[in-house]
């Protein structure tokens, strides 16, 4: 006769898990890491506290899942646009559209993101993920930067992996300031410089 499946078998289930982070991105949201308690976070999946450790060990590993579950949200977009059958200029100016339209409609995301970065920076593992989440987002860029390498009229010097860096701390950098300012510059021209930048350093649209 097969053993009966553990308690935590029995209540790890996916829908409780998206409950749980969603719960973490709404009480992070409001309150900030810093003052989110497994308690919060509880009481807004609708769970007890102590069903929380069936799933996360401790508020670390739930901030950390957390991230991933911010991340993927982004990346995404990120992927659906470097899929496109366009140009890659035309996937930039799509890419920084996007960005500047998901900053815009979920300003809160950013804020999450910069404050669990944060606490990240002080634990090896969630570091670790963190860093591991910035990689695949810089990668995508970065295979898209590569299939332009040697084409006519492109500089085949560029090292994509720094510049794919590049890209995504500017855009961090512009998500920062619209989080404490909306008014402190116009995003949308920012972006247009930024990409005629870079299309004029990588030689594109020549």
């Amino acid at each position: 006769m097969p053993d009966a499946p553990s308690a935590s078998a029995v209540y790890r289930k996916p829908e409780k898990v998206e409950a749980i982070i969603r719960a973490a991105s709404r009480a992070v949201a409001k309150k900030g890491y810093a003052q989110v308690s497994l308690r919060d976070v509880a009481e807004g999946a609708g769970v007890p506290k102590s069903l929380l450790h069936y799933y996360f060990k401790d508020k670390n590993q739930l901030m950390e899942a957390l991230l991933r579950f911010l991340n993927r949200k982004y990346i995404k977009i990120i992927d659906r646009v470097a899929r496109l059958p366009v140009s890659t200029s035309e996937k930039l100016e799509r890419g920084f559209e996007e960005f500047q339209k998901f900053t815009s409609r979920e300003p809160k995301w950013m804020l999450m993101i910069l404050d669990l970065l944060v606490q990240a920076v002080h634990r090896p593992e969630s570091k670790k993920e963190a860093y591991s989440l910035y990689e695949e987002v810089s990668g995508i860029i970065a295979r898209v930067l590569e299939k332009e390498k040697g084409a006519e009229g492109t500089r085949g010097e560029i090292d994509e992996a720094v510049m794919s860096s590049l890209i995504v701390a500017t855009m961090i950098g512009l998500g920062v300031l619209f989080i404490l300012d909306k008014q402190a510059t116009d995003f949308s021209l920012a972006n247009a410089y930024f990409q005629r930048m870079l299309e004029q350093f990588l030689g594109l649209g020549n």
